[in-house]
């Protein structure tokens, strides 16, 4: 069952000197009942609009919204059983810990004997037990997370907002945080969405991502599938450190073998291995422009000595190590190589150097795509078996 059912939603705002900005551009999303849903994508891309139009903050230009089966399109937020923890924590500084998650339900009118159950039984959830008399100004930035946290959990909300709660925090308390809350989701079965613009956030948070730019929901699913299977170029791009190795040029079947002819590089070619679900229709025996997309993984760099590319088997590509950034248990290698700058990721213990000269082959079809140049759209398409390569 579906928490949330946003229909076209559309939202424009009028910028500096009367231009218009598309916020939201019809944007169709349904949210499952007691997930974890990462809205995910860079600054502008609508993720903050999407959220605020859900709490009621602003009312769409367009489309429908549905929550728990009832719309919700243009009712006022205090009549929408949803709450939201922003950015800052808009906590009360002259307030202790107990006044601040007890403050929603004092404008709710509740008696002080259910204010105080409720609030203690928040305290537990968020481990804020024996800070309820401490001044907001002596809490840690976690601990002040934690309890803007716990004000809308009192509230019981049927939907969770949460708008880059993390992003001010260190690294380890952000990870930290991260674990407690998804604990705590686990234990309230509520509904939770996340705005992100950090990958890794959404992917350690989310069962599922949702990726937005310019107002557009470009694909949802769990991390895995956005990671091994972007349905655009700019999901494979967006997902996945480092970035995804980019060539354009011209994709042919020549004798049932799949050709890559790298564009701007005097015709050279690149035997790939075949790739499943890659639909191959007449036009592509010919030739047809792709982008062409390859994990940094999907690489292996082998030490060889070669002078020139012609003495070698048309799978290998001649590089030179130009960079070697260690991270313990792999390494990532910046190469120069005639058909661009690519990137490779590896497994320690690495026997190369920076300078050394080498060659790159890869080690499968995985982490292989191929994009539409023109709309960016994935061609692993799984067609028939007679079709593909």
């Amino acid at each position: 069952m579906e928490a949330l059912i946003l229909e076209n939603l559309c939202k424009t705002f009028r910028g500096s000197g009367g231009s218009e900005i598309q916020a939201l551009d019809g944007l169709n999303l349904r949210v499952r009942k007691g997930e974890r849903l990462a809205v995910l994508g860079p600054s502008g891309s609508g993720k903050t609009t999407l959220i605020r139009c859900i709490a009621g903050l602003e009312n769409p230009d367009q489309g429908r919204i549905h929550m728990e089966g009832s719309e919700i399109t243009l009712s006022p937020p205090d009549q929408r059983n949803v709450a939201i923890v922003f950015q800052n924590t808009a906590l009360y500084p002259h307030l202790n810990v107990f006044e601040n998650l007890a403050f929603g339900l004092r404008l709710r009118k509740k008696a002080k004997s259910e204010i105080r159950r409720m609030v203690e039984d928040a305290a537990v959830t968020m481990r804020l037990q024996g800070l309820l008399q401490r001044p907001i100004t002596e809490l840690s930035g976690g601990q002040q997370q934690r309890v803007a946290i716990g004000r809308t959990m009192v509230l019981k909300p049927d939907i969770f907002l949460l708008d880059e709660p993390f992003s001010n925090l260190d690294p380890d308390l952000r990870t930290h945080l991260h674990s407690e809350i998804i604990q705590i989701q686990q234990q309230l079965g509520k509904t939770m969405i996340l705005v992100t613009h950090d990958q890794n956030e959404a992917m350690a948070f989310g069962d599922r991502i949702t990726l937005m730019k310019v107002g557009k929901c470009l694909q949802i699913g769990t991390p895995r599938e956005l990671y091994q299977v972007p349905e655009h170029l700019f999901v494979g791009q967006f997902i996945g450190r480092p970035k995804m190795n980019l060539i354009e040029g011209i994709l042919q079947v020549c004798s049932s073998k799949l050709v890559f002819k790298i564009s701007g590089s005097e015709g050279r070619s690149l035997e790939l291995p075949s790739v499943p679900g890659l639909l191959i229709k007449d036009a592509a025996r010919k030739g047809v422009e792709v982008c062409l997309g390859i994990r940094p993984e999907a690489l292996q760099v082998l030490p060889c000595d070669v002078p020139s590319s012609d003495s070698l088997p048309a799978s290998m590509i001649p590089v030179s190590v130009e960079k070697i950034e260690f991270f313990g248990a792999e390494s990532c290698l910046y190469l120069n190589s005639p058909f661009g700058n690519l990137v490779a990721k590896c497994a320690e213990p690495l026997k190369l150097t920076t300078g050394q000269n080498a060659v790159v082959r890869f080690s499968g079809s995985s982490g292989i795509h191929f994009f539409n140049p023109t709309d960016g759209e994935n061609l692993l398409t799984g067609g028939s078996e007679e079709n593909q390569a």
